[in-house]
């Protein structure tokens, strides 16, 4: 969808699932760069992605498909104010909530 891929990962401290996050963030950060198609990885320590949008300034955010619905309305606003594209991927979801209960069933 563009010229360089910037991905941002939410801090440890706003995943509030029990039990998570199963990878640290510097584990995360690890695995992203690790993929030859991303060229940057950022941490995000907030609680949405709009303080990042701001910061980075991309020509297009991208979310996965759970997003279709209707992403976080601060997002929303801080595409429109850096002028973004709001994208969707359509590649398959991997739910760690999921695997979790595949690997661990009650």
């Amino acid at each position: 969808m563009g010229d360089k891929l910037c991905v941002s990962i939410t801090s440890d401290r706003f995943i509030t699932k029990p039990g998570r996050p199963i990878f640290n963030e510097l584990q995360r950060m690890e695995m992203l760069l690790s993929l030859r198609e991303i060229d940057a990885v950022y941490l995000a320590d907030y609680e949405t992605g709009a303080e990042m949008i701001e910061t980075l300034k991309p020509t297009i955010f991208c979310k996965g498909p759970d997003y279709l619905n209707g992403i976080d309305e601060r997002e929303r606003i801080a595409c429109e104010k850096v002028k973004a594209q709001i994208r969707y991927t359509t590649a398959r979801k991997y739910s760690s909530t999921t695997l979790v209960g595949v690997l661990n069933p009650s």
